[in-house]
């Protein structure tokens, strides 16, 4: 089991070659060599964008395992029609960049007409959603992986409105596809804000099918802090995962895009003690 990190957050906005490298060497030297990444798909090049970056990534020993699919909850410029080609595009991307699990939303689904929030509805859909990606990933041998989500009160005039953040929905929608195809990726701070207390008996429910994971806490809110500086009781939730006999990354995927790059080392290299410390919890 490796420790990997969303090597995205140090880019400081930046998608030039020369950060690309610098983080990646950084980030390889201290001790964390994979990474969850995506380039940029919303340009022409995309293509050659994501092979520049793939060949940073071998020359600096660093492998991208996993890629996060563009989410577009928040866009208010973007319809549906808008979200599959970006989707579709990520896949092609994510196989030139050697990853082996795509990270998605099945939120997709809009309420610019109809503020109702029907299960049964949007699974139809976001069905159709997935088996696009995936019917373009497989080839690649890329698998699909879900995100559990969590309500975070963004129609307030509706009880719920995110799809998946019920692990009834999220596993419903999961056990539709091939496991070989679509597994979970297990967001363990999104579990939570989103199921609190009830957080280690849903993620009992999720393992089966858990395939990569987002590594953070909080103190009930989508904070993405480094593991303890928040409510989750990491020595409970790490056995579970080697129980399961999960053998995929430990992923950190934390708000650091902030720390300045004085502090950079200094930083990863207690991320990486943190990894460290959270794979000894499995015993």
């Amino acid at each position: 089991m490796n420790i990997s990190i969303t090597a995205g957050y140090f880019m400081k906005n930046s998608a030039s070659s020369d950060r690309m490298e610098l983080v990646f060497k950084t980030l390889a030297e201290n001790g964390i060599n994979n990474f969850d990444y995506l380039t940029n798909i919303d340009c022409d090049d995309y293509l050659d964008v994501a092979r520049r970056c793939r060949e940073i990534a071998d020359k600096t020993g660093t492998v991208i395992h996993q890629s996060h699919c563009p989410f577009n909850r928040y866009r208010k410029d973007i319809t549906y029609a808008d979200v599959l080609p970006r989707s579709l595009r990520s896949v092609e991307a994510a196989a030139v960049l050697g990853a082996r699990c795509l990270v998605v939303h099945a939120d997709e689904n809009r309420y610019d007409e109809d503020k109702t929030f029907n299960p049964d509805k949007i699974m139809v859909q976001m069905y159709d959603y997935i088996s696009r990606i995936t019917e373009k990933a497989e080839p690649y041998g890329i698998k699909v992986c879900i995100e559990n989500l969590f309500e975070e009160g963004r129609y307030p005039d509706m009880e719920r409105s995110r799809f998946t953040s019920d692990i009834n929905e999220l596993l419903g929608l999961v056990e539709k596809f091939d496991e070989k195809n679509v597994g979970i990726c297990w967001d363990f701070g999104h579990a939570r804000v989103g199921f609190g207390e009830k957080c280690m008996d849903m993620l009992k429910l999720a393992l089966p099918r858990v395939c990569c994971t987002h590594v953070h806490d909080n103190n009930n809110k989508d904070e993405h802090q480094l593991p303890f500086a928040g409510k989750n009781d990491w020595k409970t939730l790490m056995p579970l995962l080697k129980e399961s006999g999960y053998n995929g990354n430990i992923n950190f995927e934390i708000e650091h895009g902030n720390i300045p790059d004085e502090l950079m080392v200094d930083y990863i290299r207690y991320c990486k003690k943190v990894g460290d410390y959270l794979i000894k919890l499995q015993g």
